[in-house]
């Protein structure tokens, strides 16, 4: 029995050979087809030895997408709080300077050493405190910046953990730097109404930001103290977060009467661990 070339089976009889006749002479009688060697496996046998299931370690497990800011912003292209169709939001903000940036000492390569650091400690400092660094807006202020951050980020995250965590980070830096190369920072924290046009952020609250963060005496009262991080927190922002939040730790706070420009108003400064109060008449709040 041979195969043939379309599967079937073929039984083959042979005459005796006659030498003087010539080859002998071959009939076929086909037989029942058998099934090409493929045809034989059915969809069962197939099935019958299943690769093996993945490591339950190595199953991806969903994510869901990250939100994403869908506003634009001059600053940040990349999204921010501000939503096309809602322009003026009621959220948190930081202002953040380096204290004696045009120190004599200090050539223009260490100052642009100095705002690469001021970049990255804040990255890292937000991003520690689990707020959204991305999804902030900032503008460049040239030796600081200002972050508006989303308006559902907790505002008790911007006072006691983000200026622990930028310590932290100011600290890390400074370990090995030379004297002019030492970065010290005073920071601001407002809450209040911010509305984007085309060429920033405006309103009522960004001023009061930054009377706070150039009032000479904040200023003077960073510049004494020796501490690597100080800052001041808006009056409103630190009663809001103390009465609804319970969260801060008011002995480390020092209330103070601030007046800059147009504005006077009361601020409470913090100090980063090893700073020390020079100014008497900056007394701790007793109530």
């Amino acid at each position: 029995m041979f195969p043939s070339e379309k599967g079937v089976v073929t039984n083959m009889s042979m005459q005796p050979v006659d030498r003087k006749a010539g080859p002998p002479q071959v009939s076929a009688r086909a037989s029942t087809p058998m099934p090409a060697p493929e045809a034989a496996l059915d969809s069962a046998s197939r099935t019958l030895f299943p690769p093996p299931a993945p490591a339950p370690h190595l199953v991806p497990t969903p994510v869901a997408p990250r939100p994403v800011w869908d506003g634009s912003s001059a600053a940040n292209p990349t999204g921010g709080p501000f939503h096309a169709a809602a322009p003026r939001v009621y959220t948190t903000m930081v202002a953040g300077d380096i204290v004696a940036f045009t120190d004599a000492r200090r050539d223009e390569e260490i100052r642009r050493h100095l705002r690469h650091r001021l970049y990255e400690d804040l990255r890292e400092a937000f991003t520690m405190t689990l707020l959204p660094w991305d999804a902030c807006y900032r503008e460049d202020r040239g030796d600081g910046a200002l972050i508006v951050v989303p308006p559902d980020a907790p505002p008790h995250l911007l006072l006691d953990p983000l200026a622990h965590h930028l310590q932290a980070m100011l600290r890390r830096g400074n370990r090995f730097a030379s004297d002019p190369a030492r970065m010290r920072v005073r920071m601001a924290v407002h809450s209040g109404h911010v509305e984007k046009d085309d060429h920033g952020v405006v309103g009522r609250a960004v001023n009061h930001l930054f009377r706070l963060v150039d009032a000479p005496r904040f200023r003077e009262a960073a510049a004494g103290s020796g501490a690597e991080l100080s800052m001041i927190a808006s009056d409103l922002l630190y009663d809001e977060v103390l009465s609804s939040r319970g969260v801060l730790f008011p002995e480390l706070y020092r209330q103070v009467e601030v007046s800059c420009k147009e504005t006077t108003a009361r601020g409470w400064i913090w100090l980063s661990p090893g700073g020390c109060f020079p100014d008497p008449a900056a007394t701790p709040d007793q109530a």
